[in-house]
């Protein structure tokens, strides 16, 4: 008897959980929406799970990987890519290139202009031989992710076949909107899209958010991932009166050198600007001594009385777009110097190799820059300046 009773609590706990709504049993999260310019990376943290929304520019995965790290973070439970343009998936290779454990890989079920084995999310998960979960409309995600969009392929471009997702949670909720402009919110007009936390789309762009989806979400929280650098015309005037009149609290990725973190426990829904938690200040007396574009070589020197440890900072050329790491326990000496070379430098004796060739542009302007992990540039120098 004793037995029987045991099996059918288990039955009975078991159907409760299956049965359980969409973020019924979650009870806290963590957003943070990296400053990556005019891009997208969203690290998401449901009770102590891991998530990450795309992974910004080539360029910009640095900081996106830094803010990772600043957070502790060593496993993703989901890395999702909500379409396939450059400023959404343009981490995604190194990221799996990187000592970050990543469950599972998913991706909007419908996309333009690639092949699913060209994907840059199948490219990305095939390096660590693993497979991509494409997601629709209908789909949940461990609970707590809704998938609201997409609802059909739309042809136009890529923006309008965004994986739209509601964070779900019993303290507050947030949309995920991904790069859908109107076409694609004609799609979803229709459902409950009620939220507390509204990430615009399109990075805020004249042609998303319109004032029935404003209304349809109601949220009290807008967030917008932009760069007026960039783009001067994003912010859209029009869109920020949009949310200013429904009396939104709107907060900018560009106002903040780290970006926007939101929190949400039983003390309710808030938003502040956020500061990175483990940085150190960005090393003065560094200069980039030469660049050689014919022999591919950098010099960087250290013009201090002080030794400067440069681990985790990264060099970037400008022109090939191209990344070097630096390995940890990289010090440069004071009054010293190192060589960064290539397998295309010859005749040079080297303390680093960039594997790779040709990075530095021989015929053209090539601005070559250390930034610290933060994406903080520390000093720089151009190749063939005033080609």
């Amino acid at each position: 008897m004793k037995r029987i009773f045991v099996v059918l609590l288990a039955l009975i706990l078991c159907a409760c959980a299956k049965g359980a709504g969409v973020g019924e049993n979650a009870e806290t999260a963590e957003i943070f929406m990296v400053n990556v310019g005019k891009a997208d990376a969203i690290i998401v943290r449901v009770d102590e799970d891991y998530y990450l929304i795309d992974t910004a520019t080539e360029e910009m995965w640095p900081r996106v990987y830094a803010a990772i790290k600043d957070m502790r973070i060593t496993r993703l439970k989901g890395v999702f890519v909500t379409h396939t343009d450059k400023d959404h998936v343009g981490g995604l290779e190194m990221l799996a290139e990187s000592d970050i454990m990543v469950d599972n890989w998913y991706a909007s079920k419908y996309f333009i202009d690639v092949k699913e084995e060209k994907h840059p999310a199948v490219k990305a998960a095939a390096i660590r031989n693993e497979k991509v979960e494409f997601l629709g409309a209908g789909d949940t995600v461990d609970g707590v992710f809704e998938v609201i969009a997409p609802v059909k392929l739309i042809e136009d471009k890529d923006d309008n076949n965004s994986l739209v997702m509601i964070l779900k949670t019993k303290n507050g909720s947030a949309f995920f909107a991904g790069d859908m402009e109107y076409a694609q919110e004609n799609t979803i007009l229709d459902k409950n899209l009620k939220a507390d936390v509204l990430k615009v789309g399109n990075h805020a762009d004249d042609d998303t958010t319109s004032q029935r989806l404003i209304d349809k979400v109601d949220a009290k929280i807008a967030l917008i991932s932009t760069s007026s650098y960039e783009k001067p015309e994003t912010p859209d005037p029009a869109l920020v009166e949009r949310l200013e009149n429904k009396g939104m609290e709107i907060f900018y990725t560009e106002h903040s050198t780290a970006g926007i973190r939101v929190t949400m426990d039983e003390r309710g829904v808030h938003a502040q600007y956020a500061v990175w938690q483990n940085a150190k200040p960005v090393p003065e007396g560094l200069y980039i001594s030469k660049i050689d574009p014919i022999n591919d070589i950098i010099e960087i020197e250290n013009r201090t009385n002080a030794d400067i440890d440069i681990s985790g900072f990264y060099l970037y050329s400008s022109k090939g777009k191209e990344i070097k790491y630096l390995d940890q326990g990289t010090v440069i000496k004071a009054g010293g110097r190192i060589i960064i070379g290539t397998n295309t430098t010859e005749n040079t004796k080297i303390d680093i190799l960039w594997d790779d060739k040709n990075v530095i542009n021989d015929k053209k302007e090539d601005t070559i820059t250390l930034n610290d992990p933060y994406g903080n540039a520390v000093c720089a120098s151009t190749a063939n300046e005033g080609y």
